[in-house]
């Protein structure tokens, strides 16, 4: 009972509360109403102003014209002395002027002399209330009371109209005349109303004496005596007047205003009511509204007690309801997760699948094209390779890129904790960049703080991949200038823990605000044009990001269009060696030197399926002493194995093969030999993929395409043999040798080869470069381009002392700096130096030819075909050969003819040295005896 009186309490105040709301809601509109209202009248009467003063002023004018005509009527007489003589030029002001009924010349005595209209001559219009006095002095325009009729001579008749006679005295030749005019009244009225554009708006025009002269209202009659109200008073004495009048019992906002130069009262006049009727209807509808919402309160209030009561009963159906509910959501998230997890896991197979199916022909075409340059090219053949491996990195790149991302997307991004040197890193980086930031001639400062950790523990291949994508977008971004990349030491939290930072700043382009908002986003970049001018998936940043946040910390980017971006985070390292290091350094180029580990006298048995990746395999381990056994599916390496399982060292194994999947056979060959190295050798390179691989009881993991480095490295640690790790290293440039024929001899096919080029060099010297001191001197604008035509030149041919100083210089000018002093001499002495030990080649000697070598016209003959089919087939032909060639071609040809082709030789464009060969042949024919 206590609890129902407490829920009819509450009743209570739910109502009252609504009746306060409602009362505060009814006062407030009737408030606002009221302002409302007022406004409304201040603004109607606001626009009767506007229009009374505008309507003034178009009357004051119109009457001003009038009076103009008038004097030039009274001009017009004073020249023909006659005003019989007027009839032309009345007859053309009337048609000029729609609103002048009439024109008529009076004499002294106010009778009418002449007049447009025949019926008013003599005609006595001397009376002073027809005419009353002008407030002024007499030559002032007299307006009349308006008159009904048509004219003076029929006032008494009921015309058609109403017209206004207007009367000003003319002093002609000594005498005074009256120039009448008749203003047709509802002609003037009807011009001037329609500019009031208003449907309850009324315009008068009353004399200063109270008689109404015009009126748009049809209803006045015109000529009559107007009460003087206040607001006429008002507007007699101060020129203007604005408020409320009632005239014949109804309200109008007036505006009054008293014209200048005429004895003329405007007065625009609004109907009240009529102004006010949309405040009217906004009124009644918002207490229409106010009704019906206290009415549907009244309604909602008994709808609420009505529910109230109901809700107790059904509170308890509700809440069961409410469980049956959650427990069926709980159901579809349930389902809907295992959807989600069928979804994903459909999803990583499907990238598996694509990893796998891309990188099969990827290692076929980074393995040969590698295997390739070992082989004798030419000049453009090796570019083509080159290109081509590079862009296979760059693709396998991107194909990494896409794995880390779905990774990240799935939440299986794993991080290695391992101990590790942080010089080690700065020294690969500048390995991996030295070479490409001195080849487009920037400055790469590598920067690590004294009081740096020597060893830390964390992911460091993780660390190493976010600070080369930073590195490899300052290159990419970055025409001219230098890039630092900095590590120092943030904040020492104890001896085994220390906060680094990390950053790499360029001054390249640059980025906007706008641009820098969009770099983090998957498949995104700054701006649509730099997927078209650099390249790239707009996935690097986004992955770096997501590594750098898996690792505690967050990236930080600062940039400014034109001049450059930094990027920076830091992180937290577990430290375990407190020694100094320093590895400050400044890198413009590094050669790099290669060297294959000797891992002879072991065998391999390679399983795969893909005779393109057999081949590839095999010729890399060939390439250093293993020697190979190929089964072509699972169950063939099986049957091979366990024929011979002394015989194999390790074994490399492909996972995904028709008949017996790798993991399979691994599982068999387990069955016999726990201690055979096998190393999964696959396209699928899934984390998934190698923790199956391990789980298979694998040794290790190699994905496609093959890295020949960790391919050897791998075999090396299984098999138990050192110095298999490296396949490359990088040794320091020499910068005081002038000519490395350790370069020349491993890069070159032949000795005679060599000497040709080295002599076409040294002609070089002399004949291309002899003037390049000068040019650079005299700040020549051709000798940037041949500084950089001089590094390439000298650097293709081992002269290392004379490459580095043109590549010092090339920089400069990049940088758009002054050449010091000190690199002109660097360049000068190495020219020297060059020349002196090209001198003591005598390449002159070396490639001359032996003139006692002389030949038949048939052996001649054969040695041009043979020259002909190896410059079809691009390949090189043998100094000797030339030689010998060149030497009897000049008892048949022209020496200029010959020369053409022997440069052709040298310069190795076999293109056109093919077609003046073939000018030759044709030329011989080989049948004409000698010349």
């Amino acid at each position: 009972m206590n609890k129902l009186h407490q829920d009819s309490r509450w009743i209570y105040k739910v109502i009252a509360f609504m009746l306060f709301i409602i009362i505060f809601i009814v006062g407030g509109v009737m408030f606002s109403l009221s302002i409302l209202k007022e406004e409304s009248i201040q603004t109607h009467l606001k626009i009767a102003d506007f229009h009374a003063n505008t309507l003034s002023d178009q009357i004051t004018q119109t009457f001003k014209n009038i009076s103009f005509t008038i004097d030039t009527i009274g001009s017009i007489l004073a020249t023909k002395k006659d005003p019989l003589l007027l009839g032309d030029d009345l007859e053309n002001i009337l048609s000029d002027s729609p609103y002048i009924r009439s024109i008529s010349i009076l004499n002294s005595q106010k009778v009418i002399l002449y007049s447009s209209n025949p019926k008013n001559i003599g005609i006595d219009l001397k009376r002073d209330d027809f005419y009353p006095k002008p407030m002024f002095d007499k030559t002032i325009m007299r307006f009349s009371s308006p008159k009904k009729g048509k004219d003076f001579s029929n006032l008494q008749e009921d015309g058609h109209s109403n017209f206004l006679p207007i009367l000003k005295m003319i002093p002609v030749n000594g005498e005074n005349y009256y120039i009448e005019m008749s203003i047709n009244s509802d002609y003037f009225i009807n011009r001037f109303a329609k500019n009031l554009q208003n449907d309850f708006a009324n315009l008068d025009v009353i004399r200063t004496d109270g008689v109404l002269l015009f009126s748009s209202n049809k209803f006045n009659l015109l000529g009559q005596q107007v009460e003087p109200s206040n607001l006429i008073q008002e507007s007699l004495s101060k020129g203007k007047s604005l408020g409320i009048e009632s005239i014949k019992k109804r309200q109008y906002l007036s505006a009054y205003i008293l014209t200048d130069n005429f004895p003329l009262n405007v007065s625009v006049q609004l109907d009240y009511e009529q102004t006010l009727a949309s405040w009217e209807y906004k009124r009644r509808n918002i207490f229409l509204i106010i009704t019906f919402l206290v009415s549907l309160s009244v309604i909602l209030v008994g709808i609420l007690i009505y529910r109230y009561k109901k809700e107790k009963e059904q509170e308890i159906e509700f809440h069961k309801r409410e469980i049956k509910i959650k427990k069926r959501s709980l159901s579809v998230q349930i389902k809907a997760k295992k959807t989600a997890e069928v979804a994903n896991k459909a999803k990583s197979q499907f990238l598996a699948n694509m990893s796998h199916e891309i990188r099969t022909p990827m290692n076929a075409i980074l393995g040969l094209s590698e295997l390739m340059q070992e082989t004798p090219l030419d000049a453009k053949q090796k570019d083509f390779l080159t290109k081509i491996h590079g862009a296979s990195r760059m693709l396998l790149g991107i194909i990494n890129d896409i794995l880390d991302f779905s990774k990240i997307d799935a939440g299986k991004l794993e991080l290695e904790h391992r101990s590790f040197e942080l010089e080690s890193v700065v020294a690969q980086l500048k390995a991996l960049f030295s070479t490409q930031f001195a080849n487009k001639g920037l400055l790469l400062k590598c920067i690590g703080a004294s009081d740096l950790p020597s060893v830390v523990v964390s992911d460091v291949f993780r660390i190493e991949q976010v600070l080369t994508n930073f590195l490899s977008n300052a290159l990419k971004f970055t025409s001219k200038g230098q890039v630092i990349l900095t590590i120092e030491l943030k904040k020492k939290i104890d001896d085994k823990r220390a906060i680094l930072s990390f950053s790499v700043s360029d001054t390249g382009i640059g980025m906007s605000q706008e641009e820098l908002s969009k770099i983090f986003f998957a498949f995104s970049q700054a701006d649509s044009s730099t997927t078209r001018k650099f390249g790239g998936t707009g996935l690097g940043l986004m992955i770096c990001e997501k590594i750098v946040e898996a690792m505690g910390g967050k990236i930080q980017v600062h940039s400014k269009e034109n001049e450059g971006t930094t990027f920076s985070f830091d992180l937290e390292f577990e430290v375990e060696s407190w020694e100094p290091i320093n590895h400050t350094n400044e890198v413009m180029a590094e050669p790099e030197v290669f060297e294959l580990p000797d891992l002879k006298g072991i065998h391999i048995l390679l399983v795969e399926d893909n005779e393109i990746n057999q081949e590839v395999a095999s010729m890399m381990l060939q390439r250093v002493g293993i020697e190979v056994s190929v089964a072509n599916n699972g169950k063939e390496g099986v049957e091979i194995y366990l024929s011979n399982p002394e015989k194999f060292c390790a074994i490399l194994m492909d996972l995904q093969m028709p008949i017996m999947s790798g993991y399979e056979a691994t599982q068999i060959i387990r069955e016999h030999n726990k201690e055979v190295p096998i190393i999964a050798l696959t396209a699928a390179a899934m984390i998934e993929d190698r923790k199956k691989a391990m789980a298979a009881g694998m040794n290790e993991h190699l994905s496609k395409p093959i890295d020949t480095n960790e391919l050897y490295e791998k075999i090396a640690q299984c098999c138990n043999i050192k110095g298999g790790k490296a396949i490359q290293k990088r040794e320091s440039v020499q910068t005081s040798e002038v000519l490395d024929f350790k370069f020349l001899k491993k890069n070159l096919s032949s000795e005679e080869l060599i000497y040709k080029l080295l002599f076409k060099l040294e002609t070089q010297l002399s004949r291309d470069f002899g003037d390049i001191l000068e040019l650079v001197e005299s700040k020549s604008s051709e000798a940037p381009m041949k500084i950089h035509t001089l590094k390439g030149v000298s650097g293709n041919l081992g002269a290392k002392a004379l490459a580095l100083a043109c590549t010092n210089i090339d920089a400069k000018y990049k940088a758009k700096e002054e050449i010091p002093p000190s690199s002109l001499n660097a360049l000068e002495s190495s020219i020297e130096m060059l020349k002196a030990e090209l001198k003591i080649l005598d390449l002159a000697t070396k490639n001359s030819v032996n003139s006692e070598e002389k030949c038949s016209k048939e052996e001649l003959q054969e040695r041009v075909a043979d020259i002909e089919m190896k410059l079809v087939a691009n390949k090189i032909v043998d100094v000797k050969t030339q030689k010998i060639v060149y030497e009897n071609l000049s008892d048949y040809i022209d020496a200029k003819t010959i020369q053409h082709l022997k440069e052709a030789m040298d310069d190795l464009e076999y293109e056109k040295a093919l077609e003046i060969l073939r000018e030759i042949i044709e030329k011989i024919n080989f049948k004409s005896e000698p010349k």
